[in-house]
């Protein structure tokens, strides 16, 4: 939101919690910072890890890990009922 075509990174971000489908990190991240990826650093190489969708009390950041919806990256369509 302050920066809005701007990339930041946090190298900082740390892994508070994990409930299975969310993630509660220190991620610093403001408003329209959801739908950013999170990633990490694997041998030199920036992984997809998880998609940030909120931020709490200002000072946490919540994320939804990758194995949650990847399953959605096989879909070719987008099939109606």
């Amino acid at each position: 939101r302050d920066r809005p075509f701007l990339l930041a990174a946090d190298k900082n971000c740390k892994l508070l919690k994990d409930r299975g489908n969310l993630w509660l990190t220190s991620c610093d991240t403001n408003y329209g910072g959801s739908g950013g990826p999170v990633m990490v650093d694997e041998g030199g190489k920036l992984k997809l890890t998880a998609i940030m969708v909120a931020s709490a009390q200002n000072k946490f950041s919540i994320a939804v890990p990758k194995n949650v919806w990847s399953h959605l990256l096989d879909k070719t369509t987008c099939e109606g009922k």
